[in-house]
């Protein structure tokens, strides 16, 4: 038998729906606006699907137990974000786009608990980090120091060869040590340089034929 105040939704439930529809679009619309794959109406739906579990299990586990249900979105979120992190060529993206998610359901969580203001305030920080940060990273994070050991045909050319490659991506290369093994030679080098320039470095290092082997 369904209880009278089932039918009963309150005013407040229907702000905290509507704020959360707000808050994901605004996650969403920076997503979109970078072209990831979880976007306008994914964040959407995660923040709602949020607070909504918030609120149901406010309701259905009363004053004493509120969070029985919310403390498995955290759990049910991470699949969400494992989804949209990606592997190719040695590089791994969409980890920006996770953190996104788990954020977005903790936002949702929050306005599910009634926590608009305090809601708001994170999701203005969030859009900051998100849109505003990139713009002085490269001021921030000028340079990063990396070692490299790459194994190549025994070829006197090759040497000169990987430094055209540091060059070519900006970077200050110095070949620390080269040794012999068998019919292949290993070079250590201490590479210098902005962070971006050395994941291109290490994209170019992965589709090159000539590299045999490659740490970084």
């Amino acid at each position: 038998m369904i209880e009278p105040n089932a039918w009963v939704i309150g005013l407040n439930d229907i702000i905290r729906l509507l704020f959360a529809v707000f808050i994901g679009g605004l996650i969403g619309i920076e997503r979109e606006l970078h072209y990831k794959a979880a976007g306008f109406r994914t964040m959407m739906l995660i923040c709602v699907g949020a607070a909504l579990f918030t609120m149901f299990s406010i309701r259905i586990g009363g004053p004493t137990d509120p969070a029985r249900i919310a403390a498995q979105i955290v759990t049910g979120v991470g699949f969400i974000g494992a989804g949209v992190i990606l592997h190719e060529k040695g590089e791994v993206r969409g980890i920006t786009t996770a953190a996104s998610i788990w954020a977005a359901a903790a936002l949702g969580i929050g306005i599910g608990a009634g926590y608009l203001l305090f809601a708001g305030i994170a999701t203005a920080l969030m859009l900051f980090v998100a849109a505003v940060l990139p713009r002085f990273e490269r001021r921030l994070i000028r340079t990063v120091s990396r070692a490299y050991t790459i194994t190549t045909r025994l070829d006197p050319d090759q040497r000169p060869h990987l430094l055209a490659l540091f060059q070519r991506c900006g970077l200050q290369a110095h070949c620390d040590s080269q040794s012999k093994r068998d019919d292949l030679m290993q070079t250590v080098w201490n590479v210098t340089g902005a962070a971006q320039a050395q994941e291109q470095a290490i994209s170019l290092f992965y589709a090159d034929l000539e590299v045999l082997e490659f740490e970084s």
